[in-house]
């Protein structure tokens, strides 16, 4: 059944967003905001703005999933790319070769040698730079481009610098650097630093538009940032639900009583949007084989939309429908579901830095708007869990 998922009219938005899409096309820009603020939102406004004034642009993300969703939330037409992807593409066709990658040992995930990529971007710029050198039409007509940057605290320091050696110098990047998944993100200080701005020329969006006031309250636990002020809450007077985020332990025998109670859901709020998180894709594969056959072999189940995404492979959802949708960690930042369930929390991986594991859970717990559940198999070592868990049980209920 279909769900509200539409960027909002232009005289539905805030006086802050309103005066972050209103800034010069041209030039370096820097947003910054919680989880709910409306990031996307502004990035794909501006993306609007510019195809109206026929401005070349090109929408990054860090992940697929957020580059799907983006795509069906801004309709047909949207300039998007996944990050990697582009950057790789447009070097080969400046430089005329591949991206240098990093040799590992056990021929796993090669990533990417910035610092041969900054090397050879500055061969050949100087070579481009020489009086008797024919100037590349391709490379003046790229870095003219704008490149709006969704979840940009995601890409490393080194991948910004390599665009200012292209002599890329419009940039419109949305941000969060306390939602970071991963390694080698960028600090609002590195995304600052290379794009030569002030603290002060920094625009920030206040408001979380998203969570509910319980959701948001939750979330706002695993903040860690010292630095700098943690999010505003929404008005409880407006978004409190009376529904508190809610941890099930649960036996492993049990485990079909849990997809029972996932199906309903989805049956019984079927223009609502389930997320399952899952901490790796061992737990995705089981909920999915689970979710699948109780499906297909109950013909009340039979209309609710299953879709995943697995690294590597299509994503296969509609945002704009009602239905359950599962994914891993480190798949869902930018995302937002009605309701969200973070599968198996005892699988996690637990670093010994727990801040690790609180930017982890505050990314993950602040994708839900109403409803939120935390699952976790009963008998499993869960101590490291246990000790970023909120104790207040106004803030957490336990069953």
């Amino acid at each position: 059944m279909p769900r509200v998922f539409e960027l909002p009219d232009i005289d539905d938005l805030t006086k802050e967003q309103d005066s972050i899409i209103d800034l010069p096309l041209e030039g370096q820009h820097l947003i910054v905001g919680g989880p709910g603020t409306g990031k996307s939102v502004v990035a794909l406004m501006r993306a609007r703005r510019l195809a109206r004034e026929q401005q070349q642009y090109v929408c990054l993300a860090y992940n697929r999933t957020l580059l799907t969703s983006n795509e069906q939330l801004f309709g047909e037409g949207l300039c998007s790319q996944q990050w990697e992807s582009w950057f790789m593409k447009t070097y080969f066709s400046l430089i005329g070769s591949r991206v240098p990658l990093i040799e590992i040992n056990n021929g796993g995930f090669r990533p990417i040698d910035w610092d041969k990529v900054s090397h050879n971007i500055i061969s050949y710029m100087e070579q481009e730079a020489e009086p008797d050198t024919a100037k590349d039409d391709e490379a003046t007509e790229l870095s003219k481009d704008t490149l709006i940057i969704d979840e940009g605290q995601d890409m490393p320091p080194s991948f910004y610098s390599s665009l200012v050696e292209l002599s890329f110098e419009n940039f419109f990047v949305v941000a969060d650097q306390n939602q970071q998944i991963n390694e080698g993100c960028s600090r609002i200080k590195d995304l600052r630093a290379v794009m030569f701005l002030e603290p002060e020329e920094v625009f920030e969006l206040t408001i979380n538009w998203r969570n509910s006031y319980e959701i948001a309250v939750f979330s706002r636990h695993f903040f860690t940032d010292e630095a700098t002020p943690a999010p505003n809450l929404p008005d409880p007077n407006t978004r409190a639900t009376g529904d508190l985020p809610t941890l099930y332990s649960y036996h492993p025998n049990n485990f079909a009583t849990i997809i029972e109670r996932i199906l309903i859901q989805a049956k019984d709020h079927d223009h609502k949007l389930i997320g399952i998180i899952c901490p790796n894709n061992a737990v995705l594969d089981a909920y999915l084989a689970k979710l699948t056959e109780k499906k297909n072999s109950n013909t009340a189940y039979q209309d609710i939309p299953i879709g995943y995404y697995n690294n590597g492979q299509p994503v296969s959802i509609d945002f704009g429908q009602g239905g359950i949708f599962i994914l891993n960690a480190h798949s869902c930042k930018g995302l937002e579901f009605d309701t969200v369930f973070l599968a198996d929390i005892d699988e996690h991986y637990a670093p010994s830095n727990t801040d690790v594991l609180k930017k982890r859970f505050y990314v993950m717990a602040s994708r839900a708007r109403e409803k939120l559940f935390l699952l976790r198999k009963s008998g499993s070592d869960t101590k490291t869990i246990d000790d970023i868990l909120p104790n207040d049980n106004s803030i957490l209920n336990r069953c």
